[in-house]
């Protein structure tokens, strides 16, 4: 889900009002559905819901993050976060809560409002004053705070009145995956020049590293039906990324950071105002959109691995990679959750998923190194001939390959009774040079 420009400022003005509840009616606090740029007073809202104060406080926490009743509130919680305990200690009037490690999954500012959301909420009740918030992976969800309260928040609040708090995207030092960095920056600011001039510029924080080629400059810059145009200097393709990882996260930076703004849904990038073809190994002539498999880092504490999917794009013999984060389930291997993960994935600006529609993967089993896939015969049904069967085979071999623990991988089509027209599966494949764009 796209972020949007995040004021501070409405924090402050809710937290001033009355916050205890009375008769059963608390009033639960949600994020807006639709905050417009420069808002200063609708990214909170409530709506009062009657609430019975002898039911658990487990069970009334988890109705809460279930989300708003509300079409018009945005739950700032992730999707199936659960309570696993909460305890009202009275005399300090705190409660403690531990969540599922799901709730770890927020960073920045998408915590912060959580947290504040979080808070407000209960500290509507009278016996509430402060929260002890814990996750059940032992992860920090309070930023180092001892508690949360809503003095912590009005504080807070105090210190950004007229700030934004926005996301620039740069890179990690493996350049495999976005990281986020925070900026503030005045409301008076031209918003996307803002974002484009601290792009240009690079990081500042230590492990963070520069996605925009040397000494681009911006020529100019328009904002259309939620369209944006970006033009740059002949540097930006004179000193574009040699290797494909990279070039991939120049141009993910870019977009990502100014679809961080409401109102921006696409990027079109010019240079010395001509519409790019090709940069090295991605197109450009068309609008992009957002790509949030694009962004890191790899959150080991909430047993995430990194992978690559490969698919088609502009090339009919070079696969395009792709890094791609997958939550460990205990129950599948790492093999069958990347084969998995491909046939579901749904690439974006350009990127094809080469599995043929329909495919269902019938077994898979790992020995020694070697990943034993087994697929349904729609994976036979490849248009195209030779070509696009060898690229279709070569995407999932590559896929699977992309971790350590797989060197190759035998593939069947149900349990080898269908092969494929035009292409021989009956060796043991492994990735080969060739299959991928050279440096």
């Amino acid at each position: 889900m796209k972020k949007v420009w995040l004021l501070l400022l409405p924090l402050l003005l809710l937290c001033g009002c009355s916050h205890k509840s009375e008769e059963g009616g608390v009033s639960f606090y949600y994020l807006a559905a639709e905050v417009e740029i420069g808002s200063t007073s609708e990214l909170f809202q409530t709506e009062l819901r009657q609430m019975d104060e002898t039911r658990p406080w487990k069970e009334r926490v988890q109705l809460y993050l279930t989300g708003p009743v509300d079409e018009n509130l945005r739950n700032p919680f992730p999707r199936n976060v659960t309570v696993r305990s909460a305890t009202l200690r009275e005399k300090e009037q705190v409660l403690e809560l531990t969540l599922s490690q799901e709730y770890a999954q927020l960073t920045g500012i998408g915590r912060t409002l959580a947290n504040a959301c979080l808070t407000l909420t209960l500290t509507e009740y009278a016996s509430v004053e402060r929260i002890e918030l814990h996750c059940d992976n032992g992860e920090d969800l309070m930023d180092g705070n001892s508690y949360l309260s809503r003095d912590l928040f009005e504080s807070k609040a105090e210190q950004t009145n007229k700030e934004y708090i926005c996301r620039i995207y740069f890179t990690d030092e493996s350049q495999r995956y976005l990281i986020p960095a925070l900026r503030k920056v005045v409301a008076s600011e031209n918003l996307p020049i803002y974002v484009l001039h601290q792009l240009l510029e690079g990081p500042t924080e230590e492990g963070y590293v520069a996605t925009m080629p040397r000494d681009t400059r911006l020529l100019g810059f328009s904002l259309e039906d939620g369209i944006a145009t970006v033009d740059l200097s002949g540097e930006f393709i004179e000193n574009r990324p040699r290797m494909e990882l990279a070039e991939r996260m120049t141009i993910y930076s870019l977009v990502n950071s100014l679809t961080e703004l409401d109102g921006i849904d696409r990027v079109q990038i010019l240079v010395e105002g001509q519409a790019v073809d090709y940069y090295q190994y991605m197109r450009l002539p068309e609008t992009l959109e957002r790509c949030e498999s694009a962004i890191g880092p790899v959150r080991t504490g909430i047993n995430e691995f990194d992978a690559t999917l490969y698919f088609g794009s502009w090339s009919t013999e070079f696969l395009a990679a792709a890094p791609t984060r997958i939550i460990r389930d205990d129950t599948r291997s790492q093999g069958e959750q990347i084969v998995r993960a491909l046939l579901e994935a749904e690439p974006v600006n350009g990127l094809v998923n080469l599995m043929p529609e329909g495919t269902n993967l019938l077994s898979v089993d790992t020995i020694e190194g070697v990943c034993y896939i087994d697929l349904s015969k729609e994976f036979a049904n490849i248009p195209g001939g030779f070509a696009a069967e060898r690229l279709a085979v070569n995407a999932l071999v590559a896929s699977v390959c992309s971790i350590e623990s797989i060197s190759s991988v035998v593939l069947t089509i149900e349990g080898g009774s269908v092969t494929l027209p035009n292409f021989d599966l009956s060796e043991t494949l492994r990735p080969l040079p060739s299959w991928f764009f050279p440096a």
